[in-house]
């Protein structure tokens, strides 16, 4: 028995409905494959950059809950993108396209100035995730525009809510955040010749074992100066400053912080645990037959200054401090 003309209008009309639904469309179902191919590529180089190639003397497990948060979060992601409206799948895209795209684009600086290194491959194949997952940002809405009816006033009421919600994402968690993976993600800069013949080579180690590489200057006068650089963390920052206490007869140690340069360890702008690095200076002026035990000192420039603040505070062989442009640390 045939069915009525009637009928079947009402059922191919039901069926072209549900295909151009956000979530029953086969364009929506190409988004989300997009989407998690992106965020996948992204995730790639967290694995590279947390277990294949990490930093010098850096533990395997030592970033292994950061990259468990990034995993969680990226599989949350990608699950549930299919099941939001369009303008939160657009959000979600923009923000991840946001944090991926700030992480390989340092990865994309280091290769551009010449240097190929460590995660670096995979920085760049994060970067093209972000980009994608941006153009997916931008796609989502223009490809799903008119879909359910809306008065003009309400749309212009969710237009208004979509930019709102934007700006607030992007000041309360991708600045920050990209701020964060900037400070603790930074390559390491070309380490040249010693400034002069007055110094030398030298290693040592932090308090808690990482070894650090610098240069000493011998001491005329039985003092010695620790100088600690600002947020870069590498001695090149502070070369002028040694030369100048060098000149003046003190034994000057100049050195790469933790993760900078050609010291082990994980960089951070923020000076964590540059305090144990300072600890290990000391330790190691207070062995050379030019300086005097109870004469040693530091100099901290900016992140510096907060750790030979801290160091102070606790290690009672420091014996003088110049703290120059400590932060609200």
């Amino acid at each position: 028995m045939s069915m009525p003309l009637t009928e079947v209008a009402s059922s191919r009309a039901s069926v072209s409905e549900q295909s151009a639904s956000p979530n029953g469309s086969s364009a929506s179902v190409a988004e989300g494959r997009i989407f998690a191919i992106a965020v996948g590529l992204g995730l790639l180089h967290g694995v590279d950059d947390a277990l294949l190639h990490r930093q010098p003397g850096v533990p395997l497990g030592q970033h292994a809950w950061a990259l468990l948060a990034s995993v969680v979060v990226a599989g949350l992601a990608v699950a549930g993108f299919g099941r939001l409206r369009v303008g939160a799948r657009a959000g979600l895209a923009m923000i991840l396209g946001f944090v991926i795209l700030g992480n390989g684009a340092m990865h994309v600086a280091h290769v551009w100035l010449g240097s190929v290194a460590g995660s670096d491959l995979s920085g760049l194949v994060a970067t093209a995730g972000g980009v994608v997952l941006l153009g997916v940002a931008v796609l989502v809405p223009v490809r799903h525009r008119g879909e359910g009816a809306q008065s003009r006033r309400r749309r212009w009421v969710t237009r208004v809510i979509a930019v709102v919600s934007a700006v607030v994402a992007v000041a309360a968690f991708v600045v920050p955040v990209t701020v964060a993976m900037v400070q603790t993600h930074r390559f390491r800069g070309a380490i040249g010749a010693p400034p002069s013949a007055a110094f030398h080579d030298v290693t040592f180690e932090s308090s808690d074992g990482l070894h650090l590489s610098g240069w000493y200057a011998t001491a005329k006068n039985g003092a010695a100066i620790i100088i600690v650089s600002s947020s870069r963390g590498d001695r090149m920052g502070s070369v002028q400053h040694a030369e100048l206490l060098a000149r003046h007869g003190y034994g000057v140690l100049i050195y790469d912080a933790r993760g900078t340069g050609r010291s082990a360890g994980s960089p951070n702008g923020w000076g964590w645990d540059w305090s144990d690095d300072v600890d290990g200076a000391v330790a190691f002026l207070q062995r050379q037959a030019d300086v005097d035990p109870n004469r040693v000192g530091a100099l901290g420039l900016s992140t510096g200054a907060d750790a030979v603040i801290e160091a102070a505070s606790r290690n009672n062989d420091l014996q003088a401090v110049v703290a120059d442009g400590a932060t609200a640390r």
